[in-house]
């Protein structure tokens, strides 16, 4: 049973409009998306950027982040606040996820150092405080 022309030109066309419908439903579920994300980033508390607020040695760094953040927040969605508190949470994010990491690796470190689990030292062994070589080594 062979189709025609006619019908293979219908049935291509028939499923590029499912094609192209299902395009669309996936963007309309990426804009719902970024709604629902978009929402507690206009939801963060004020913050008064390009203001002195901080005083002290956290000022060095807080004053030219502000500085620089209000001057080229300008024309974004989001306002300059919102750009300044996302920047300090991804700082405590890199904070924590470094301080995990560095955690590892001294526990790696303290791994690898510790000499493996030996039969119980007796006096006299090889493995006992007092002699660090085989007897066959050392001198009595």
């Amino acid at each position: 049973m062979s189709r025609t022309r006619l019908e293979r030109v219908r049935a291509s066309v028939d499923t590029a409009r499912l094609a192209l419908q299902q395009i669309q439903d996936d963007l309309a579920a990426g804009e719902v998306i970024l709604q629902a994300l978009q929402q507690p980033l206009t939801a963060v508390p004020k913050v008064q950027v390009g203001v002195d607020t901080s005083s002290g040695v956290f000022a060095v760094v807080d004053q030219p982040v502000r500085t620089y953040i209000a001057s080229h927040a300008a024309g974004l969605a989001v306002e300059a606040s919102t750009v300044y508190t996302l920047w300090l949470l991804t700082g405590i994010v890199g904070l924590v996820a470094m301080w995990t990491a560095w955690g590892a690796a001294t526990v790696w470190m303290v791994w690898t150092a510790t000499r493996q689990p030996a039969a119980p030292s007796r006096p006299g062994s090889p493995s006992s405080p007092g002699r660090s070589c085989p007897r066959s080594r050392c001198a009595a």
